[in-house]
């Protein structure tokens, strides 16, 4: 595969119940699943859902890097430091679930702190995931993606297309104008009754893709299995085309 070793994935979107936890799990599942990176590091900074971390066959680590009373929260530089250390410390991939909750948060600090820019110097690659949605919140979404590929025009932006609340409207902004879009991950409309409900059972119960394949949930028989797989390789062909 085309992905260096050395890469940074933040999974970043200001709309709260984007799907940007799932869009994680599946980052995640890639380099884990697909690539079988030995050693890649999953970090869950959400300071209200840890649902990443959840996943116990991932082995994430979770880091509350937000300090503050109230409504203003602010980053914690120590615990900041934490993953960010661990990451220039490594020649493995890290995948960083954030949260809408740390969104400003860590937003200002990349900012304040020119912190893109010292990890490219550092001879790292730096890509920002993006959930889309589409329906009422597609405006946001969108807004969020466009307004982060201009503040940090040095990384690399991918767009994750979720289809569940609804499918893209002719008047969608065009992303690939933006000169650091890289590539779409379509996450498509299925039939609720079989696939929809076979994934939702994936991530209720917090499984990876191989305790799925390995048949140690009661839920997954063959069928289950096949669908889960089919949805899998779907996604990880698309996230190939973006590396490659």
């Amino acid at each position: 595969m085309g992905i260096p070793n050395n890469s940074l994935h933040l999974v970043m979107q200001s709309k709260g119940g984007s799907g940007k936890s799932v869009c994680s799990f599946l980052l995640s599942q890639y380099f884990v699943d697909r690539l079988r990176v030995d050693g890649v590091q999953l970090v869950d900074t959400d300071p209200n859902n840890k649902t990443l971390s959840s996943f116990k066959g991932l082995k994430v680590k979770e880091i509350d890097i937000l300090t503050g009373v109230g409504m203003e929260k602010l980053i914690d530089p120590a615990k900041f430091d934490i993953f960010i250390n661990d990451f220039l410390d490594s020649d493995k991939p890290m995948v960083v679930d954030t949260g809408s909750g740390d969104y400003l948060a860590i937003v200002s600090y990349f900012n304040t702190n020119n912190v893109i820019n010292h990890l490219i110097e550092a001879n790292k690659e730096v890509y920002i995931h993006c959930p889309i949605n589409f329906g009422q919140s597609s405006r946001d979404t969108l807004h969020c993606f466009v307004f982060l590929a201009t503040s940090f025009p040095q990384v690399k932006m991918v767009a994750w297309e979720n289809e569940f609340f609804g499918l893209p409207s002719a008047e969608k902004v065009n992303l690939q104008n933006l000169p650091n879009y890289v590539g779409a991950v379509k996450l498509s409309k299925r039939q609720a009754d079989t696939f929809e409900r076979d994934f939702a059972s994936v991530l209720i119960n917090r499984l990876t893709f191989e305790e799925v394949r390995m048949g140690l949930h009661p839920q997954f028989k063959f069928m289950n299995i096949a669908r889960i797989a089919r949805i899998k390789n779907e996604t990880f062909e698309q996230i190939d085309n973006i590396f490659n």
